[in-house]
């Protein structure tokens, strides 16, 4: 006899998958079937290299806008590492230059660290065009994978 499927399990806030209310994508500016790139960090701090994958991202792959999400903190670090969040959103701020650019608090606004989360939230609120996805998700060349050696990031 086939078991009866389980409803899905709905993960707890603030870990991976979970999707808590807020106003956050608010002042987004996200239309129908938009091409957007969804540029998370915690900008710790920003700098010119951030602004170059962003404005790069948008020419080559397409983009109608670039919402860097700056996150309040690195759920792998502690919270006192990732700094003060409004003045990284201020920052962040005046690298993100452009009408097709903006800085979203977002994961602060629905109660999380993860930009995975975010993302969900989003695509819930911002349904995809009809024929694929119309999002990408940028990283900067500076997000680094340890060596399982114990060598040298790379």
């Amino acid at each position: 006899m086939p078991r009866a499927s389980a409803a899905p399990r709905r993960p707890a806030p603030g870990r991976p998958g979970a999707i808590t209310a807020g106003r956050g994508g608010a002042g987004l500016g996200l239309a129908p079937g938009m091409a957007v790139g969804l540029y998370g960090g915690s900008f710790n701090p920003v700098h010119r290299g951030h602004a170059h994958v962003a404005r790069t991202a948008l020419r080559r792959l397409g983009l109608a806008r670039v919402i860097w999400l700056v996150s309040p903190g690195n759920p792998l670090k502690s919270p006192d590492a990732a700094g003060d969040l409004a003045a990284r959103l201020d920052d962040a701020a005046r690298w993100a230059r452009g009408p097709a650019m903006r800085v979203s608090d977002i994961e602060r606004r629905i109660g999380t660290r993860y930009t995975l989360d975010a993302v969900r939230w989003l695509k819930a609120r911002h349904p995809v065009r009809r024929g694929g996805d119309s999002r990408r998700r940028l990283q900067g060349l500076d997000r680094r994978v340890p060596d399982p050696a114990g060598g040298a990031d790379h």
